[in-house]
């Protein structure tokens, strides 16, 4: 009795070729889908670091105009501290999407995929 991979190769090469070919295609999606995220991953976590460069210039800028400003009655000192609030929110906000983002296992389908048709395989082997 012959194996059945052996008897699929001989009487029926194209079913092989076939699953090879759908191997393949699992395999670009799987590469797709990782790359995909990682670049997201990366893209925020570069937003996040270019706001905090903004957040600790705006920062920067309010403890200046504080030191430099009369101390007498101000229009609007709110606005000194919700500039570099809103920038520090924002870095916070971007740092949290980076962090929070998953980057999937790469090749984890095409693992799952193998290990189906190697139990396939051992099934049939047993029969």
């Amino acid at each position: 009795m012959t194996h059945p991979l052996a008897y699929m190769l001989a009487h029926r090469p194209q079913m092989l070729v076939v699953h090879a070919q759908a191997y393949a295609d699992l395999l670009s999606a799987d590469a797709a889908l990782a790359l995909r995220q990682a670049k997201l991953k990366a893209l925020l976590g570069i937003m996040a670091i270019c706001m905090a460069f903004v957040a600790m210039v705006l920062t920067g800028v309010a403890f200046m105009l504080w030191g430099v400003l009369p101390k007498g009655p101000m229009g609007w000192p709110w606005v000194m501290v919700v500039a570099p609030g809103v920038s520090w929110f924002m870095t916070l906000a971007l740092a949290w999407a980076s962090y929070r983002t998953p980057v999937g296992h790469a090749l984890s389908e095409l693992k799952r995929q193998i290990y189906t048709d190697m139990a396939m395989c051992k099934e049939l082997s047993t029969t």
